[in-house]
């Protein structure tokens, strides 16, 4: 499911900070921070000033916990914004609004600007057949960011893709490290059933 990929690509993403010395000093175990600051938002949500563009109420927003984690979500999507995120997650956790609102609303910019959520809901009903089912007891933040429940009316099961098992034609099978979308594993499952060429 799409949640536990982008658990995986921030895990994966955490575990490269602890490995890196300088993200390491800086942020020492960003992983913990993260955590800490779902649970501080979800016990109190954090008042952000935001830019009139966003169109809020006394233009500002309250940070809750659905919230910081979707927006952490939606930046794992943009490599550009790596360098980047272990602060914003330290400065939520302490607790630090200031220029907050920009980060909010350049983030939420981005990410409408970059899909087109009709397409999107098109080629993920037609690729993924768990969205037909409804949304899973119990589900996370990310879960309901999904299609579930919207596939059915929305286009047909497409085909189960194709993969040139056994090909003599040399084939690169790309994996991002943290790619939120497609694990590495799922292209490492894919290569091997290619096989050697």
């Amino acid at each position: 499911m799409q949640s536990t990929n982008v658990g995986d690509a921030l895990d994966a993403f955490f575990r490269y900070c602890a490995g890196d010395q300088a993200c390491a000093t800086a942020y020492p175990d960003l992983a913990a921070t993260y955590r800490e600051t779902v649970s501080g938002l979800a016990r109190a949500p954090l008042i952000v000033t935001v830019p009139p563009e966003m169109h809020l109420p006394d233009d500002r927003a309250s940070l809750t916990s659905t919230l910081f984690e979707t927006l952490v979500s939606r930046l794992i999507y943009y490599p550009a914004a790596y360098p980047s995120l272990p602060r914003l997650i330290a400065t939520v956790h302490d607790g630090d609004s200031q220029g907050l609102g920009k980060v909010l609303a350049s983030a939420l910019a981005a990410a409408a600007a970059e899909v087109n959520y009709a397409t999107n809901v098109a080629v993920e009903c037609r690729d993924r057949p768990h969205y037909r089912d409804p949304l899973p007891a119990g589900s996370s933040v990310l879960d309901r960011l999904q299609h579930y429940g919207v596939c059915d009316g929305w286009s047909e099961l497409g085909p189960a893709p194709l993969v040139p098992i056994g090909t003599a034609v040399p084939t690169l099978v790309l994996a991002g490290e943290f790619d939120p979308v497609a694990r590495p594993s799922f292209s490492q499952h894919v290569a091997a059933l290619i096989g050697p060429n």
